[in-house]
């Protein structure tokens, strides 16, 4: 028992570490590349960073469990709602505490026309994915050559979410202004320069570190590496998570709807962490409402192709439909009415999170 809580605290260290690094990579990618500023945290670091939970519901939906169907689909669901919620919340606290503490002065500030167009898409996506679960069940019995009618709609809906998805990062690519600040030092460099004295070799004398100016090759290294080990500690981070949740006794589906995505969507939270105290709003924003995007219509596509995609009104699953929506629909409406997103929008998602638990609880208990 200990030694699993001493696992999992562990694996949220290294988390932290290896967000740090692939944060500090994709700033250099921006750079090297010119990237606008949108494009670098809506689809590089958004796609990036939700690669793991996207390979966790694969590996759940894949594996024949008895509660795969379940799992997949909560999974798949799950990521959505924990950015909404959880990663929204974390953004706004963060503000708050580095405002607090005098880290930061300025206001919270985005490239409106970036997060504008992410939260847009994600209410559009994500409202197909809501819709899309009811319709097995609302349309039970009818076929069309042969073939179940609700299971047709999902093979086009499927279709048109993949659509949608490459027809926003086109949009995206081009807004935002390129990422001008000059990054810390590439991280890979300077490990590798303080190494090679211990080794009694003499790195090449220079006017400049070549960490503060690596070359891109340097740099896709350590993106790559980095992503690497996020994969394979979201992995076993899991493993522990589903140990505590046979221990607890719980669902599959409510697991897969919490437990599963607070871990694989930590390096979103804690990348949006280090850009917030950076000053870097549009990138942390970015990461988070670019990985919505990306959650909401990709591995949506894969749940509705190869699984039955179906759930009722008053399931747990779209409930979390629900409020992930709504919670995306306040973030939009703020932009509209403002032309901002003001920190108690986003604190709002916190209040989201602790509804699905007390919604869970009561249901679980009712007594």
């Amino acid at each position: 028992m200990t030694l699993h809580i001493l696992l999992i605290l562990a694996y949220l260290y290294v988390f932290y570490f290896v967000a740090i690094l692939f944060t500090n990579g994709i700033e250099w990618l921006g750079v090297k590349f010119r990237l606008p500023a949108g494009a670098l945290g809506s689809v590089f670091a958004a796609v990036g960073t939700a690669l793991p939970e996207t390979l966790v519901a694969l590996i759940a939906i894949f594996s024949g469990a008895a509660a795969a169907h379940e799992i997949g689909i909560g999974a798949i669901l799950g990521a959505p709602f924990m950015l909404s919620s959880i990663a929204f919340f974390v953004i706004g606290i963060t503000y708050v505490i580095c405002r607090k503490r005098g880290v930061r002065r300025n206001n919270f500030d985005i490239e409106t026309t970036v997060i504008r167009t992410d939260i847009s898409y994600f209410i559009i996506v994500f409202s197909i994915a809501a819709v899309s679960g009811l319709l097995p069940n609302l349309m039970r019995g009818i076929t069309v050559a042969g073939f179940e009618l609700a299971h047709i709609l999902h093979v086009l809906l499927g279709i048109c979410l993949i659509v949608l998805y490459f027809v926003y990062v086109r949009r995206v690519m081009t807004k935002g202004g390129e990422f001008s600040d000059e990054p810390k030092p590439l991280m890979v460099l300077r490990w590798i320069w303080c190494i090679l004295p211990v080794l009694r070799i003499s790195p090449a004398s220079g006017k400049r570190h070549p960490a503060e100016n690596p070359q891109r090759r340097w740099v896709i290294l350590q993106l790559g590496a980095s992503l690497v080990v996020l994969f394979f500690l979201a992995r076993a981070f899991v493993h522990e998570i589903e140990w505590l949740s046979d221990a607890m006794s719980a669902p599959a589906i409510i697991i897969s709807l919490l437990i599963i995505p607070i871990a694989t969507e930590l390096p979103e939270k804690l990348n949006s962490i280090i850009w917030v105290r950076g000053n870097h709003d549009t990138l942390a924003m970015g990461n988070v409402s670019g990985a919505m995007v990306f959650q909401s219509s990709i591995p949506v596509t894969i749940g509705l192709w190869f699984t039955e995609w179906s759930f009722t009104p008053l399931s747990y699953a779209f409930a979390a439909c629900v409020l992930t929506v709504v919670s995306g629909l306040l973030v939009w409406s703020d932009l509209r009415r403002t032309g901002e997103i003001h920190h108690r929008t986003l604190l709002l998602g916190g209040f989201f999170y602790i509804a699905f638990i007390l919604l869970v609880v009561f249901r679980a208990f009712p007594g």
